[in-house]
């Protein structure tokens, strides 16, 4: 991974974490600017522009399929058509993971979205319980935790020699 691309999304994913974490919101435009670190990273791997514009869409894909699936079952959940953003997920945690999708294949963004929602969920639990942040933490501060959980795995697929555009790694353990 080119280093410098790298220490950028870092620099980004550390903003986004800190301003979700202290102010429970974030600047909109550090989400552009995670989407052009991540496409940079993936293009600077994958070499082609066609191969990335797929893979973004289907990821976008996977989160229009989320989307949907969150609104029906909130409609057959309170028998009404509610609002999904800002009732059950922030835009900020929506924009966050809309930059997402340029950094990963499909299926390594599968992973990282499960993976982040529990390690998100868990760290969430464990900063309830202890109050080490003062604020409110009523509701889940997704996009810093989740970003924070993207500064950990960058460099851990770096080290690992596993490509965040390469599913070719993962799929012989899934199936």
């Amino acid at each position: 991974m080119p280093i410098i691309a790298l220490a950028f999304a870092g620099i980004i994913l550390f903003a986004i974490a800190y301003q979700d974490l202290k102010t429970r919101s974030v600047s909109w435009y550090l989400f552009p600017l995670l989407a052009l670190s991540g496409g940079a990273l993936t293009f600077s791997e994958l070499r082609s522009p066609g191969l990335l514009l797929y893979y973004i869409a289907i990821n976008c894909g996977f989160l229009v399929l989320q989307y949907l699936l969150l609104k029906l079952w909130l409609f057959l959940r309170n028998g009404r058509n509610t609002t999904v953003i800002d009732h059950s997920i922030g835009k900020g945690d929506l924009l966050f993971l809309l930059a997402t999708c340029c950094f990963f294949s499909p299926v390594n963004f599968i992973l990282f979205y499960m993976l982040s929602l529990l390690f998100s969920l868990l760290l969430y639990i464990f900063i309830r319980r202890w109050h080490f942040f003062s604020g409110d933490f009523k509701t889940v501060p997704l996009a810093g935790l989740q970003a924070g959980f993207l500064i950990l795995v960058l460099p851990l697929y770096d080290i690992l020699k596993h490509p965040l555009t390469d599913d070719i790694w993962i799929l012989p353990k899934l199936t």
